[in-house]
Order: C-alpha cells, then structure tokens, then sequence
C-alpha cells in the first residue's frame, strides 16, 4: 500500500513541478501548485511503525553540503521517487545527532556512506567533530559503512566508534595532488594568440596560456599549501585511530609489500593497516546491529530503522511543535536575530544558478537585512574560489553598508574562501576558517585570447567600420599596445585596491599585506598564523561569536538566507540557453580544448571567448582543485 501512495505522490509531484512552471511562464494562479503539494503531502505522510527503539540511520547522498540549493518542494520530489537527492545537507544531519544526543528511543546510530559523492575536508572535520559529540552525549556508538571510502570520506569515518568497509571495498589514502593542464603548445598549434593580464607572482591562473608546466613559484606554493593540508588531515585521522600520522600515508614499497601479503585484497589490507573495524557485506552488516541492538528489533525480526530526514521532520518536529527542528538554539521569540547568509559558488555576474554569486542576487537579502532593526549581526557563510572583480566590489561594499547600519559582520569560510571571495571577507568585524579551508589569492588577473591567425588558416578574415581604432571587438582581431596598457592599468588598480581593502579590514600595514599576497594560496591553518583570519573554527563557533560581539549572550534566533534555486530561474536559464547565439570562431577550437579552457578560466563567454565588458574579464580566482 505504501509503495502505490508512493507512486500517486511521485506522478503529483511531476505534475506539480509542470503546473507550476507552466503558471509561472503565465504569470497567474501560482498558488495552485500549493494546494497539489499539501494534497501529496497528506497522501504520503508516513510516520514510523512504532514509538522506538529505533537505529538511526543516517545515509546522505550525492554532494554533502551546507548550502541548500533546491526549495523544500524538490525535497519531497527526492523522498517520493526513486531518484536519490544530488545534495545532502549538513545543518540537517547536525541537527538529528544533536536532538539523538539526548533521546532515549534512539538506540544507536549508523552512519552510512556508500552513496556519498563528494564531501570536503572542512565539512568532513566538522561533521566528525558533531559525531564524536554525540558519543561523548549520548554515551552510545556511532558506526559506520561504506562499500568504499574516498580520502574525504575517510576522514569523516574516522570519527566515528567502528569502521565497516564491504569485502569488496576499498579504503583510498594516497595523499593530496595538484594537476594543472597546460595549453600552450595546443594554442601555438592552433595559432591562438593569448593575451595576459595579471598581478601577483603567484596568481598562477594564467599559467596553462604561456607555459607547458609550472613555475617554480607556483610549485613552491603548491607544495606549501599541500604539507599544511596533509598535515592537518593527517594528524586528525592518527588522532581518530590511534595511529602514527607519519604512516597514514604508505611509502609504495611498503604498500605493495603488505598488499602482497593479502594477496592484494584491498579490504583485508584496510583491515591490516586497522583503518577498518569489520569486513561486512550488508547482509552482514545488519545481523551485526541486530546482535547488538535486540531492543531495536521488531517482532518480525527486523531492525527498526528511522532515517534521518524522517527523525527531524516527523518525530522531532512533533515533539517540539512550533519550532524549527533545524534551529538548535531554540530561541525562536527573541527579537535579537543573526542572519546567516550562504554565499557559494563562483562570483559572477547575475546568474540564475544557485550556486553561484552575484551582487544582483544578493541586493534584496542586503536591503532588507540593512533595514530589519531586528538584525543585530550577520553570519557571512563564504565557500567560493573567487571570481569577478566587479561583483566582488560591489558585495565588499555591500557588506560594508551592513556594518555601517550598525551589524555586526562576521565571516565563517567553507572548504574554499579565496580571491573574490578573501575580498568580501576582509572588512568583517571577525573572520572564521576551518584549518583546510583555502584562501588567501590576493591577487588579480586577466585573460584574453585572438584567433585572427587561427581564423587566417581557415580562410576567415574580419574588418569593421568604428569611429575607434582600438575597440577590441572580436576573437578575429589583436589587441593594440595602447589596447593593453589600458587592460594591464585596470589590473594594476584592481591590485592596488584589493591591498588597501585587505589592508584596511585586517588592520595591518600596506607592506606586510604585499608580502602575503601576490596571488599566493594559503591553508586555513597557514592564514592564522599570518593574520589573514582571526580564529579556526566552524560556522557554529562563527554564530556564537557574533553574538558575543553584539553582546547580547544567549538571548537570539538564527535567520538562515539561501539563494535557491526554483522554477521561474530554470525557465529563465533553459530559455537563455536555447537562445545563445554561437560565434563563428566557436568551431574552430576542439570541444575538449574549449571544456578545458573553461576549467581554467571562469566567467568568459567560451564560444566567443570575449567578456562583455573589459571590467567583467578582470577575474579573481584561485584554480586549485586538491584531490
């Protein structure tokens, strides 16, 4: 019976989603596609069997995040089909360990991560640390199963009571590495003329267009960033296994002896190594609970499991009815407010992708936040690698205005809060990193590319009448000498301001800031021993202090502001999509070349690879990608 409600409330939900983007194009009657979702919802709620006690399971999947970026419609979609969420979220899974902590109908907990995709080191740190408060709290075991862990995966694994990797599995620790794809050789073949803008000896993002290989001061960054990184995950999983952080990572002839050993049965090495617990199959796995949890078990001999999105919203948010399961501070009638305000993704020019960032979606949650007398302080929860220099400006300016109007600003950094993204943070009142998060790449750069030569090979030529002679225009031409004094002067000042914000904001002299910058990438840990972040810490330590700045102690509510995605922004973006124009220089490159391109370099138009306007091509961006 449950599976044909579950069927009725996927094809509502379908049907939702099209009558609503159908109303929306229209522009009338949105509220219809309200009344079909409370009708799916009362047809599929579905509260657990019994009153516990139950094994809380927690198995996210996709991308672990703390930046919702779908409505809580698409939610239900996800929960009703049998197409697995692309996202989970952190402020979620926190908040079941927090209210499991003090329950006595849950009995234990399972955390399970075989349909992880991705998780950060930050997050991975963070999570972990919610985990082993939960043990300490609750005096129960957290266990944990993977039919394989990923390096990120591991690290969050490792804080939990038992380790359980599948037979087949396997346990990844094999350091961290930067690549880099160099195009220079590809660009000379093809006769594509870059030209390249940049300030900072370490702003390495236009290396890939005038080298084949790394510079050494881009190596020496790079090994820097590296050993700081390594170092901290490191100590972090010899710490959670009682190990010697010097052989969390093998030698290869070590590794390929004690494979050898197990006849190169990568869970038995796991296991061998003791970075797991038990070698389980699930079937296995779930006799093992079932020995361990009797009081769990039902009457037909099953574990009586509660996932955790249906702990929250069904079972805690009954008992704490007219409070949001989410808020953990459970102040919700104080009139003193702190805003926390998610900023990820790329700082680009307006956007209808939520994770992305641009001072156009942002302007109304600023205004409105500016205005709100309740609002003592604001919570800027920055995970970016940069990106435009004009959009950056215009959100430093902003939060600026934040704090003239009297609120305190403060930052908590994710996994990457970096050029752009170092920009905004640097006026706030006080700014949080995790010890692995990057940032830093105080530095500007840009990039523009001619293929008049490539063109010529082809037999295209370009002429134009302009009452300018060095309008640069199009791919098909070259830029001019004054052309390019003009581009470098604008680099050379977004420089100089970029400095005196950093300078201004971290209180620090001129000269100092130069020494640190230059484009030069640092790990959490490594910008607060420079200055450059006041405190390590997460984004609840971040919200605890921007209380304690407003002095005004306990006594506040947490007021979270996403950028979402919903169904007028997708039908703009599939329209806009639809409509683009492509230029003829577009099929002379490969498309593995431009997909390429397009790694290494954000925010420029890639079929015509010219920005709109010479403002939008001056970029501050970090391309680091650790893995």
């Amino acid at each position: 019976m449950k599976k044909f409600f579950q069927i009725i409330a996927c094809g509502i939900c379908w049907y939702v989603r099209i009558v609503v983007a159908l109303l929306v194009i229209s522009g009338s009657l949105c509220a219809l596609g309200c009344v079909f979702m409370v009708l799916a919802v009362a047809l599929v709620a579905d509260m657990p069997d019994s009153e516990g006690p139950w094994l809380l399971t927690i198995r996210p999947t996709g991308i672990i995040t703390d930046h919702r970026l779908n409505a809580h419609s698409d939610e239900f979609f996800y929960e009703w089909s049998e197409v697995k969420p692309p996202y989970s979220y952190t402020d979620e899974i926190n908040a079941a360990l927090h209210h499991a902590a003090s329950d006595s109908s849950i009995a234990g907990v399972v955390l399970d991560l075989s349909d992880v995709d991705y998780v950060d080191y930050g997050l991975a740190m963070d999570l972990g640390r919610k985990l082993k408060q939960y043990s300490k709290n609750s005096g129960r075991k957290i266990h944990v199963y993977s039919e394989d862990y990923t390096q990120s995966q591991y690290l969050l694994a490792s804080y939990g009571s038992e380790i359980i990797l599948n037979p087949t599995g396997s346990v990844s620790l094999d350091g961290m590495t930067v690549g880099v794809a160099y195009y220079k050789d590809l660009l000379d073949k093809w006769k594509v003329e870059p030209y390249v803008f940049k300030c900072g000896k370490y702003k390495s993002a236009v290396e890939p267009f005038t080298r084949n290989d790394m510079s050494e001061e881009t190596r020496e960054s790079y090994s820097f960033l590296l050993s700081s990184l390594w170092g901290t995950v490191s100590r972090a999983i010899a710490a959670n296994r009682n190990m010697d952080p010097m052989k969390i990572l093998q030698t290869p002839e070590d590794k390929i002896t004690l494979l050898q050993m197990v006849n190169f049965d990568e869970a038995a090495y796991a296991k061998e190594r003791k970075l797991a617990d038990q070698i389980m199959t699930r079937e296995m796995l779930n006799d093992h609970l079932i020995s361990l949890y009797g009081s769990a078990v039902t009457e037909k001999k099953k574990l009586n499991r509660i996932s955790y999105k249906d702990y929250l919203y069904k079972k805690v948010a009954a008992d704490i009815s007219g409070r949001d399961p989410l808020d953990l501070h459970g102040k919700t009638a104080s009139d003193n407010v702190i805003k926390v305000i998610y900023l990820s993704g790329e700082v680009t020019p307006a956007s209808s992708d939520p994770y992305s960032i641009s001072y156009e979606a942002y302007t109304r949650i600023i205004r409105e936040t500016a205005d709100d007398p309740k609002v003592k302080a604001v919570v800027l929860r920055i995970n970016t690698p940069g990106g435009t220099v004009t959009d950056g400006v215009q959100l430093t300016k902003a939060f600026e205005y934040l704090r003239k109007k009297g609120k305190k600003v403060v930052v908590s950094m994710g996994s990457m809060a970096a050029s752009a993204g170092y920009y905004m943070s640097a006026g706030a009142d006080y700014i949080f990193a995790e010890p692995t998060t990057l940032t830093g790449s105080i530095g500007v750069f840009g990039v523009l590319l001619s293929l008049q030569d490539t063109a010529g090979e082809f037999g295209i030529t370009y002429d134009q009448v302009s009452n300018n002679p060095d309008h640069f225009t199009s791919v098909l031409q070259k830029l001019t000498p004054s052309e390019r004094k003009v581009i470098q002067g604008g680099i050379d000042g977004a420089y100089d301001r970029f400095l005196e914000t950093v300078s201004s904001g971290r209180h620090m002299e001129l000269a100092k800031v130069k020494e640190i910058a230059q484009g030069r990438v640092w790990s959490g840990a490594d910008a607060k021993t420079l200055g450059l972040v006041d405190e390590l810490g997460s984004l609840d330590k971040a919200v605890k202090k921007a209380a304690d700045l407003c002095k005004i102690g306990a006594d506040y509510r947490i007021v979270r502001e996403y950028k979402l995605q919903n169904a007028s922004n997708i039908i703009m973006s599939i329209m806009s999509s639809a409509s683009a124009l492509v230029a003829v220089p577009r099929f002379l490159i490969p498309d593995h070349v431009l997909e390429g391109l397009k790694e290494t370099l954000p925010g420029i138009h890639h079929d015509s690879m010219v920005p709109e306007t010479p403002r939008s091509g001056i970029y501050s961006y970090t391309p680091v990608r650790v893995k």
